[in-house]
């Protein structure tokens, strides 16, 4: 099931604008992070953390996703099958 969560996932990235908000908002917040310690880094430094920072941003994002769309599922089934035994 991650499976096809995660290209439904894929699919609202690349192709809706479902995501690009909550996607901004996060480059925001990882940006503001990384300019408070700035002046401990060189740009070398400085671009190869941001980098790492966002791969781990957008893990998180994806598993978030891919979580919440499995619990909506279940609760939706939970529903349904509640619903079929009234």
């Amino acid at each position: 099931m991650n499976e096809n969560t995660r290209e439904i996932y894929h699919f609202l990235l690349s192709e809706t604008d479902f995501l690009k908000e909550a996607g901004k908002s996060i480059e925001k917040k990882a940006e503001g992070f990384l300019k408070k310690d700035m002046v401990c880094l060189n740009e070398t430094e400085y671009e190869k953390v941001r980098d790492e920072l966002f791969a781990v941003t957008e893990f998180a994002e994806e598993t978030g996703f891919i979580k919440g769309f499995q619990y909506a599922v279940m609760l939706m089934a939970e529903c349904y099958t509640a619903k079929q035994l009234l």
